[in-house]
């Protein structure tokens, strides 16, 4: 008897409801890249996509934003995109998949179809409104396994992202009585972030503090930044996947999915499964060399590796004029493609030009605009803005500072 009793107690526990997640972002279809068409290889990744998807069995997969591009992908992309979900779908048929609009995606475009995706067990939000009244439809049920919060991308000079998140927060509170493991998405770049591979304007991403962005989730699913990372400080809760596929020479780091096993309370677990490229992109050599010896080393690439090639080179002032006929001469006959020439410069940086590069926005407001053109026509011409032009754009500057006075 005190056998029973004590397995009847035992049973009465409620068990921990555990989410499998598939976190994958910034799919970027389309993308032409140095003129050439990567929709073989879009292709090629959805098919690996599709396989691991049914090795895996998740709950839910995320997407979370950057899935075209450019805001107008071309027809091609679309039926690569609406063709590969599909794919994904028919693999995990119980899948609940979130696909979010990132900044390079044209939100009202990516929500067109949304009705016709809720048949196949996939939500697709892509604008916030400046009011939040469309904020609460965000949050979903994966029915006995977790909440997700679906939030697209949005500018935060025209919506509060706190504003914004408040109301995820009171939204998940109000469905998530039964305490199941909940999962935020957003596309934004966290203060803290490596942005290693972006290629960012003067002054760097604008950054949002952690604290923006909700307490009730157990992970924070996020896309924008390309580099994958778990955030520091966050108890491995927030995580960036990256990218699938690199979109830039500068994405020298793995890429692939994560798969995320989440409870309530607990620490995500992270495993990340590799997606394979149809093209390695190859920076030759890995460290700037003279052009000569550049060239030298460009013209031993194996001749069937079908790569893209950039030609890394490190020069006192310029070039040679016929630089990129030479480099192209280097490779003819081979299979790879050859994109561009990238060139560092031996000269020094002054102090004051060096901190530049590392700013934010509102720290590169407080520097002399003069300073900041003297740097910019050094980075575009390779040598150093002339006095007459400095002269001038100090005497426009002074006018404008007076007339502000």
């Amino acid at each position: 008897m005190a056998f029973l009793a004590a397995q009847k107690s035992f049973s009465a526990i409620p068990t921990l409801a555990m989410l499998k997640l598939l976190h994958t972002s910034d799919w970027h279809l389309g993308q032409t890249f140095c003129n050439f068409d990567r929709a073989d290889e879009n292709a090629h990744f959805l098919a690996q996509l599709a396989d691991i998807v049914g090795r895996e069995q998740p709950d839910a997969m995320v997407v979370a934003g950057d899935v075209f591009n450019v805001p107008t992908p071309s027809a091609s992309a679309l039926r690569l995109f609406t063709e590969g979900l599909l794919a994904v779908c028919r693999r995990a048929p119980l899948m609940d998949v979130f696909v979010t609009a990132g900044n390079h995606d044209s939100a009202y475009r990516l929500e067109a179809d949304s009705e016709l995706w809720r048949g196949f067990r996939v939500r697709v939000h892509g604008v916030v409104a400046p009011d939040c009244s469309n904020v609460a439809g965000f949050v979903h049920r994966v029915e006995g396994k977790a909440v997700v919060a679906a939030v697209p991308y949005f500018n935060p000079r025209s919506v509060s992202p706190n504003d914004v998140f408040a109301t995820v927060d009171d939204a998940v509170r109000s469905v998530n009585a039964d305490g199941l493991p909940v999962v935020y998405m957003a596309h934004a770049a966290l203060s803290g972030s490596d942005t290693t591979g972006h290629d960012d304007p003067i002054g760097g991403m604008e950054m949002e503090a952690l604290a923006t962005f909700g307490v009730e989730y157990d992970y924070l699913a996020l896309g924008h930044i390309h580099c994958p990372q778990t955030l520091k400080g966050s108890g491995g809760k927030v995580r960036y996947c990256g990218t699938p596929v690199a979109v830039s020479f500068d994405e020298r780091y793995p890429h692939g999915v994560d798969i995320v096993t989440i409870s309530h309370g607990l620490p995500p677990q992270v495993r990340t499964v590799k997606i394979e490229p149809l093209r390695q992109m190859l920076t030759v050599p890995c460290d700037p060399v003279p052009f000569d010896d550049a060239l030298a080393q460009l013209a031993l690439l194996p001749d069937d590796s079908d790569a893209y090639v950039c030609l890394n080179v490190l020069v006192d002032k310029f070039l040679p004029a016929d630089a990129q006929a030479k480099a192209l001469e280097a490779v003819r006959g081979k299979a790879c493609r050859f994109c561009k020439v990238k060139v560092s410069r031996r000269e020094s940086v002054s102090d004051s030009e060096a901190k530049v590069n590392a700013m934010h926005m509102a720290e590169l407001r407080a520097i002399d605009p003069v300073d900041v053109a003297r740097m910019t026509w050094r980075d575009a011409n390779g040598d150093d803005m002339g006095d007459e032009i400095v002269a001038l754009l100090r005497s426009v500057v002074d006018e404008v500072n007076e007339a502000e006075k």
